[in-house]
């Protein structure tokens, strides 16, 4: 999962998960399998290489589940498929 905290802070307010689902891992839309880099657009959709799913997942705010921009979910060297991205 994805989690973001604010700014310095320590306990309060708690993280809010932002992408993927706690300790569940896998290849489903709702689920990150190894998010390797993470960036956020100006409509704060978060992008996320997700290295062992070959994919790269849009997550709008408050989504439940990523939308898949690049890859396939299998690995491969086609133009649609995606090895291991990193970021």
């Amino acid at each position: 999962r994805v989690v973001l905290f604010s700014s310095m802070q320590l306990l309060a307010p708690p993280p809010i998960t932002v992408a993927g689902t706690y300790q569940i891992s896998g290849g489903a839309p709702q689920y990150i399998g190894s998010p390797n880099g993470i960036a956020v657009d100006d409509q704060k959709n978060v992008i996320i290489a997700d290295t062992y799913n070959y994919r790269v997942m849009l997550w709008a705010p408050n989504a439940t589940a990523g939308i898949m921009i690049a890859g396939t979910g299998e690995a491969g060297n086609c133009p649609t498929e995606l090895n291991m991205p990193l970021g």
